[in-house]
């Protein structure tokens, strides 16, 4: 018997047949055919949506703002996008004519041409303060060549309307996806995003209109607000018929982060709308009034935009509607979680419904004792072979199809098993006995396909485990991308190191380095910048930090200061391979060097201190050695050996990371040594013989790479 014990987060929903079990709430009322966010059409006579936000020069000297927008007319009345206008030519983007216009306080810019009954991204950047206004068509620039004047306007943020005497000059057409930053966006950021849902989290994301209210071409007349979902800077849907395929939400342009049709409940505590920052209810984002309760105070954690931590003791989330995990129905549960640990008798649930045991027909998913997932329900467990990761995030599911066919889902992989299920409806329990993270879940009443499950993760990866590529998407560590992003090339990556923040920071990815998976911490010439006495080994100070490459130098990194590394890796460019074999990583061109299982949680520079503590990983009086990338290329002698960090018991041949031998059995006059940061010779890395080599290698100075995962 199984007892009831949690994870982290994972529910489920449920089918779409006439035979539904579940209450009313549950059902839902999104289906859609398509994975777009919604988008409002704007009959041209008098709908429009007035926000609360100010986006006054006052208020925003610099801003840039983004939307997509369908034209369906070409006539020449004034036909404004967005902005403030209130007759005095202010902040505003309209069309007319078939052209594009913008007013900038003390007149107006015609632009550039519209294309008529078509998709078509727009921004426009103000700054008044350098008197200068930009443009941009689907990406193309067009830069106003006069100076612009500062505007002054008694009126709020107005979408489909300006607002002179009251709203008028009404957009005919259709907008969607509306975003206001404080700050220029550049051409390369504008391209970079406009096709790609917001997470939410981006800095400097003023106000964020998804428009994902409302059903498409579908009755919506008790919607009346669009929501900002980055602040509370909503906007009130004014005249709009909300039937039928016009004058109503309709289909946009940008696909959502997940799918949307058949979404039943939707819980994200990175948008305020579902998590306000405090209090016990995380609201469903779909409207369908599927909401959660926070039990005993977990923390809010302000990280990815905000995640809910509990402590794997009394505290838990649970659905304030019966589980609509019921019967035979279809369902599919989705969601993002970070566990630190997992907790009970080698099996915890992650999500739970009904009794204390499967034998009242309970439906979970837990982590089986090797971290596996596992899915258990009306005494039909099965444990998968999907792993989950600890202390990072990862993204799991579960599906079922009604007619004895479950799929479970970790992080873009996905297992079948034939099981037939009818689960007792109770109340849904995340969290009871785990400790950890959740960021969001979703429930459909439909059973997502292996590549539904599969787009999720492709989709909202990028937010839970960054890509690296932009200072905004900065990862947690090269591992972390090579983890999520397989095919990742060798190159610079942003990482969001510790105590100093986003860097820039060369990265290997190949998995031929092990894997893959390393970040650059410093590396050295055929000189003596990083000998043995050299601060750079204990000093919190960079050399020539923009030499993020493999080329010939100097250089030493955050990464070396700041980082806690579990593995180590020194490439030597000096060093040809011998036959197929590389040191410690077989069939590379050059030498390695490959130490793993440093568990102290120290970084490199507090590893090797101004007064270090030797530390012996081999050592022995018989001339043996063992450790990963020994060999031919190095230098040795008969009797005692070490290698490890900081060998300073014979001071002339003191290393920071390396080896030291005598042709005797003791340390008297040691006559070999080599490595990284040596005394011998004052070498920043290499190999040297002062007397008597049983073996005589490179016995010169040589270059070194060094870097940590």
């Amino acid at each position: 018997m199984k007892f009831y014990i949690s994870f982290l987060f994972f529910i489920i929903i449920c089918g779409t047949s006439s035979a539904q079990q579940f209450t009313s709430s549950y059902q839902g009322s999104n289906f859609l055919t398509k994975n777009l966010n919604n988008a409002l059409d704007f009959d041209g006579l008098n709908d429009c949506v007035i926000t609360t936000l100010d986006v006054n020069y006052s208020a925003l000297p610099i801003t840039t703002w983004e939307a997509w927008v369908f034209p369906t007319t070409t006539d020449g009345g004034w036909r404004t996008v967005f902005g403030i206008e209130d007759g005095g030519w202010d902040r505003n983007v309209f069309t007319n004519g078939g052209s594009f216009f913008a007013g900038f306080g003390n007149g107006g810019w015609q632009i550039t041409t519209v294309n008529m009954n078509e998709w078509q991204h727009i921004a426009v950047v103000y700054n008044e303060a350098s008197a200068t206004m930009k443009f941009y068509k689907n990406g193309v620039a067009f830069t106003y060549s006069n100076s612009i004047g500062i505007p002054v306007s008694a009126q709020k943020f107005a979408i489909g309307s300006s607002q002179q005497a009251g709203p008028n000059q009404f957009f005919q057409g259709k907008i969607s996806d509306v975003r206001v930053w404080n700050y220029e966006r550049t051409q390369a950021q504008i391209q970079g995003s406009m096709n790609t849902e917001l997470t939410g989290e981006e800095t400097g994301l003023v106000a964020y209109y998804p428009f994902k209210q409302g059903n498409p071409n579908q009755s919506n007349s008790t919607v009346t607000t669009l929501f900002d979902e980055v602040g509370t800077n909503n906007g009130t849907i004014t005249n709009f018929a909300l039937s039928g395929t016009t004058s109503n939400f309709t289909f946009g342009k940008i696909q959502s982060r997940i799918p949307r049709n058949n979404l039943v409940m939707h819980v994200n505590p990175a948008w305020r709308r579902s998590y306000a920052g405090s209090g016990t209810a995380l609201n469903d984002l779909t409207e369908n009034g599927n909401n959660m309760t926070l039990l005993s105070s977990p923390t809010y954690l302000n990280t990815l935009g905000g995640v809910i931590s509990l402590n794997g003791s009394n505290q838990s989330i649970q659905s304030i509607n019966n589980a609509p995990i019921s019967g035979t129905n279809k369902r599919t549960v989705g969601l993002w979680i970070n566990p630190t640990s997992f907790n009970g008798y080698g099996i915890t649930s992650i999500l739970s419904t009904g009794g204390t045991s499967n034998n009242s027909g309970m439906y979970g998913v837990y982590a089986t004792g090797t971290n596996k997932l596992g899915f258990w329900g009306h005494n039909s467990d099965y444990a998968s072979g999907l792993t989950m990761n600890l202390n990072t995030w990862n993204f799991i599911a579960t599906s079922y199809d009604g007619n004895g066919v479950l799929k479970l889902h970790v992080n873009g992989s996905t297992e079948s098993v034939g099981r037939t299920l009818n689960t007792v409806s109770n109340k849904i329990d995340l969290f009871l006995t785990t400790t950890g993270s959740l960021g969001e879940m979703m429930i459909y009443d439909r059973d997502l396909s292996a590549s539904d499950l599969e787009y999720i993760y492709n989709r909202t990866r990028s937010k839970y485990i960054p890509d690296g590529l932009t200072v905004a998407t900065a990862a947690t560590s090269a591992k972390a991308i090579k983890t999520a992003y397989p095919n990742s090339p060798d190159g610079v990556y942003y990482i969001n190191l510790p105590t100093v923040g986003v860097q820039a920071v060369y990265c290997l990815m190949d998995s031929k380095y092990d894997g893959g998976g390393w970040m650059m911490a410093m590396k050295a010439t055929r000189g003596t910048t990083f000998n043995f006495d050299a601060n750079y080994w204990y000093t919190a100070n960079t050399l020539n930090p923009a030499q993020t490459n493999q080329n010939d130098g100097d250089a030493k990194f955050d990464v070396m200061n700041y980082f806690v590394p579990t593995e180590m890796m020194a490439l030597w460019p000096d060093i040809p391979n011998v036959g197929s074999e590389s040191g410690s990583i077989d069939n590379l061109n050059t030498w390695s060097w490959l130490q793993k299982n440093l568990t102290d949680g120290r970084t490199l520079i507090s590893r090797f201190s101004s007064a270090p503590t030797q530390q012996a990983i081999y050592t022995s009086t018989n001339g043996t050695m063992t450790f990963n990338g020994n060999g031919t290329p190095f230098s040795n002698q008969a009797g005692f050996t070490f290698y490890g960090f900081n060998y300073t018991t014979y001071a002339p041949t003191k290393v920071r990371w390396g080896f030291s031998w005598n042709n005797e059995t003791n340390q008297d006059s040691n006559d070999v040594s080599g490595g990284i940061g040596m005394a011998s010779g004052s070498y920043s890395a290499g190999d040297r013989v002062t007397c008597c080599p049983y073996y005589q290698g490179i016995n010169q100075s040589a270059r070194v790479e060094m870097y940590v995962r």
